[in-house]
């Protein structure tokens, strides 16, 4: 299981095929790197910047209010707080079935 390192985590809206998230993660707060093999994560930024790094292929997107990110299914991903004060994102996971798998921290 990933260990979630956030603030707040609540589940605003789910179904068999999707959910919606709101997340906060304050300085240094981050979700491990980790991967879906169903569905897909789209990262909307309310408060930003929130940073997300990818792995096949290796990437940084850093989102600022108002953009959004999405990630391929099966593309490693670790979403970080490298600012000094807390962000806000609104997580949107699918169209399919729900599953998380966790990587090892090195690299």
């Amino acid at each position: 299981m990933v260990e979630l390192k956030v603030t707040v985590f609540e589940r605003l809206f789910s179904t068999d095929d999707v959910r919606v998230t709101h997340m906060v993660l304050a300085p240094g707060d981050e979700v491990p790197w980790h991967f879906h093999q169903h569905v897909r994560d789209t990262f909307y930024a309310m408060r930003g910047p929130v940073t997300i790094f990818t792995r096949d292929p290796e990437g940084e997107a850093i989102l600022h209010a108002g953009e959004t990110f999405q990630t391929r299914i099966r593309q490693p991903h670790r979403v970080v707080n490298t600012s000094d004060r807390e962000v806000s994102v609104l997580l949107i996971q699918g169209v399919g079935e729900y599953d998380i798998q966790p990587l090892p921290i090195s690299r």
